[in-house]
């Protein structure tokens, strides 16, 4: 109802990050705008996910472009 959003994580807490959607790739998205090359992305976040939750960060995995 509030479009779409990304769960990013800053300084341990989750930031949910409205952003505009570009072209839909079917597993995937283009991200136009909302989002930096910086941010830290939650993947596969559940739905119940809310800004000022407390979160770990795994070591990284590099997702395929």
């Amino acid at each position: 109802r509030e479009g779409l959003h990304v769960a990013t994580v800053s300084d341990g807490r989750v930031v949910m990050k409205p952003v505009t959607a570009g072209h839909d790739f079917g597993d995937r998205i283009e991200v136009v705008h909302g989002l930096t090359a910086e941010d830290a992305v939650v993947m596969n976040p559940p739905d119940s996910i809310t800004t000022g939750e407390n979160v770990r960060i795994a070591p990284s995995t590099r997702v395929p472009f």
